[in-house]
C-alpha cells in the first residue's frame, strides 16, 4: 500500500501542475537588448476565468538580435514552449516611445490549455528613472471549434480533422510594470473565457450516450469506495460513478480538462457532470481493466426513478437552459482578466 501511495504522488503533482497552466504573461524586456544579450524572467499568474485551480508558474526567455530586435520564447512546466515572440522597438526618445510585438502561441499541443493561437499589438513605454511603464494592446486570433490547438495539431497529424474551427479575432489589452528586478502585470484578453466554456458543452453534449438495460444490471450500489454510484452488471463489467477526479484512477487527458472548468460555472439547473469510468470483467480473479473514461451530464437520482421502475437507463442528460445559465455567468469584464508578479532571473 506504502508503494502505491508513493507511485501515485508523481502523477498527482503532475496533474496539478498541468492545470496550472493559465494565461502567459510575457514581461518582456522594456527596452532593446544588445546583439546576442540575454534575459529571463519567472512569473506567477492568475486567471479570473476559473479555469485553473492555482496559479500557473512559467519563464521567459529572450535574446538580442540587434537593430532593436529582441526575439523570446516562454517555458510553462510541464508543457514546454508556451509561445514564440518578435519584438521590435522604435526608440526616438529615450524615456517614451513604442515597441512593436507578434506573437504565436500553443506552439505544441498542450494538455488541454486554451489560449490565443497568434497576438499582433504595440506598446507605449515610459521611462521614469528605473521604473518602466507598458500600456499594450492591439488584437489577438484563435481557432475556436473542438480542439483549439488544431492549428499547430494538424502539422503533426495529417489525419486529425476537428469539428468546425472557426477563427475568431478579439482585442486584448495588457499594464506593465517594471521596477528593478520587479514585475507586475494586467491584461485581458477580451472574449477568451465565454467560447472555451461553449466548446466544452457542446463536447460534453457529443460524449456517447451509453444505454444501459436493465435486464443486463446485476445490482447498483450508493456511496460504496467513494463513489457516488456503481453500476454492476450481470457479466461482472462495471460502471463507476464520481464527481470529483479520481486522480488515482486515471491521469488527464486533454479532452479531460473541460469537466474542470465547467464545474467553475456548474451552479445552475438540476444535473451535474460526473466521471463515468466502465472496467470490463477480467476472469473471476477479481481484476478489471478500465475500458472506458467519460465526462457526462447526470441526474442520479434520474438513474435511481429508472431502476427502480425497472426501465434501462441512459447515462447522461442534455440541459439545454442549463447551458445558458453557465454561459450567462461568464462577462469579459471579469472573468478575462489575468495578473502576474515575476522577476528578473539572469
Amino acid at each position: 500500500m506504502a508503494l502505491l501511495i508513493i507511485m501515485r504522488i508523481p502523477i498527482l503533482i503532475l496533474a496539478i501542475l498541468s492545470l496550472s497552466c493559465g494565461a502567459v504573461h510575457q514581461f518582456a524586456p522594456p527596452t532593446p537588448l544588445k546583439h546576442n544579450g540575454f534575459q529571463s524572467n519567472i512569473v506567477i499568474s492568475y486567471d479570473f476565468n476559473h479555469f485553473t485551480p492555482i496559479p500557473s508558474i512559467s519563464m521567459n526567455f529572450y535574446l538580442g538580435l540587434g537593430k532593436n530586435y529582441n526575439f523570446g520564447f516562454g517555458y510553462q512546466p510541464p508543457l514546454g514552449v508556451s509561445h514564440l515572440t518578435l519584438l521590435k522597438y522604435l526608440k526616438k526618445d529615450p524615456n517614451k516611445y513604442g515597441m512593436l510585438n507578434i506573437t504565436v502561441y500553443d506552439v505544441f499541443p498542450t494538455l488541454g490549455v486554451v489560449k490565443p493561437n497568434m497576438e499582433i499589438g504595440g506598446s507605449y513605454i515610459i521611462k521614469d528613472g528605473i521604473r518602466y511603464s507598458l500600456i499594450s494592446g492591439g488584437l489577438w486570433v484563435f481557432l475556436n471549434g473542438n480542439d483549439p490547438n488544431a492549428l499547430w495539431w494538424g502539422y503533426f497529424n495529417p489525419t486529425y480533422r476537428p469539428y468546425k474551427i472557426r477563427p475568431y479575432i478579439r482585442p486584448f489589452f495588457k499594464y506593465n510594470l517594471f521596477y528593478n528586478d520587479f514585475r507586475f502585470g494586467i491584461q485581458n484578453y477580451i472574449g477568451l473565457a465565454k467560447p472555451i466554456l461553449s466548446n466544452d458543452l457542446r463536447k460534453t453534449h457529443q460524449a456517447r450516450r451509453p444505454i444501459i438495460r436493465y435486464r443486463d444490471i446485476d445490482r447498483i450500489e450508493f456511496n460504496q469506495d467513494k463513489f457516488d454510484m456503481i453500476i454492476i452488471m450481470k457479466d461482472r463489467s462495471t460502471y463507476k460513478i464520481v464527481d470529483t477526479y479520481p486522480y488515482d484512477a486515471w491521469f488527464p487527458l486533454p479532452e479531460d480538462f473541460q469537466k474542470l472548468r465547467l464545474l467553475a460555472y456548474n451552479k445552475a439547473g438540476s444535473g451535474n457532470y460526473y466521471y463515468v469510468m466502465s472496467y470490463d470483467s477480467m476472469g473471476t480473479g477479481g481484476k478489471y481493466e478500465l475500458h472506458g473514461f467519460d465526462i457526462l451530464e447526470l441526474n442520479l437520482e434520474n438513474i435511481k426513478q429508472a431502476y427502480s421502475n425497472q426501465q434501462d437507463i441512459i447515462i447522461t442528460i442534455d440541459n439545454k437552459e442549463k447551458d445558458r445559465a453557465i454561459l450567462r455567468k461568464v462577462h469579459w469584464y471579469i472573468n478575462d482578466w489575468s495578473i502576474a508578479i515575476g522577476s528578473w532571473t539572469r
